[in-house]
């Protein structure tokens, strides 16, 4: 089975965060205590220091912090996630490739973005905005995420409305435009068990679910949602976990990969921080090759 996830990043070396790529000297995986007077340096006024409690940030285990200038004194808006006391993500407002110090040459376009540095700064071709992520932060894919933009909202309880087996793609995609921010259509390999004569896989950005605008990717099988894969992050699987017991019922199976809820068509991925949620005519197929072992 082949999903196609975010391939070009998918063979790139670690992000070495000491020497990886800045912003105004400001860099992933910086302690709290030294990246507060760097914001607070660049900044024309007193800077805002928010704790989210609980946090919500994937990559936050214990504590989530936002250091944000709304002005700074080169007129850019700069907010700085800091996740367990250490900087997990940085978004920056009106700021220009050159004050990058780099060119559309030097970088790989993907979506509205161009990504430098083996993935670890992407700059927006048509906002002017530039975003420091770790490489986990890759995985869930969290260059698209703008914590001004993207701020904490109420979210969905149970099923995602963006996941319906129940419709057709054709009755879904005016709910993915509105609430997929961006939206990636992408036409497949068929490699369901099915044989569809068409397969699709619809990459949803920012659709809010379980606490935070995630990634889903949508799986569709001759216009009919076959699978879903939501992704997440690794320190937040207790959180995920929580929400899904909540919203699906008891955990009723579990093995070193999977755990499985009283609604059979969730589970909870542990090797890979993603939560699957399947059609149960699909279901067979899935658990021969990923070992679900859900009866």
């Amino acid at each position: 089975m082949v999903r196609i996830v975010f391939f070009l990043l998918s063979a790139l070396p670690l992000l070495a965060n000491a020497n990886g790529p800045s912003i105004q000297g400001i860099r992933i995986g910086q302690s709290l205590n030294d990246v507060i007077p760097i914001i607070t340096q660049l900044c024309s006024e007193a800077i805002s220091n928010q704790v989210i409690a609980p946090p919500t940030f994937p990559l936050a285990n214990q504590q989530q912090q936002q250091l944000n200038c709304a002005k700074s004194k080169q007129n850019q808006s700069i907010t700085v996630t800091v996740a367990d006391l250490r900087v997990a993500h940085v978004f920056v407002n009106n700021i220009s490739l050159a004050e990058l110090q780099k060119t559309a040459d030097d970088g790989r376009e993907y979506l509205d973005y161009l990504f430098f540095d083996q993935g670890g700064l992407w700059f927006h071709k048509h906002q002017n905005s530039a975003t420091l992520i770790s490489e986990k932060g890759v995985h869930p894919n969290l260059f698209v995420w703008q914590p001004g933009k993207n701020r904490r909202i109420s979210t969905e309880q149970g099923m995602p409305k963006a996941v319906d087996f129940s419709l057709s793609l054709t009755q879904l995609m005016p709910l993915y435009k509105q609430h997929c921010q961006p939206l990636e259509v992408l036409e497949t390999d068929s490699w369901l068990d099915s044989n569809p004569e068409k397969q699709l896989q619809i990459n949803c950005f920012n659709y809010h679910y379980l606490g935070f605008p995630r990634k889903i990717e949508l799986i569709f099988a001759d216009n009919q949602l076959a699978l879903a894969w939501i992704l997440t992050g690794e320190e937040e699987e207790q959180r995920v976990r929580d929400q899904l017991i909540h919203s699906h019922g008891q955990v009723r199976h579990q093995n070193q990969r999977w755990d499985s809820f009283t609604d059979k068509r969730v589970y909870l991925r542990k090797d890979k921080p993603e939560v699957l949620i399947i059609a149960p005519e699909h279901f067979a197929s899935f658990n021969d090759e990923y070992d679900i072992s859900a009866s």
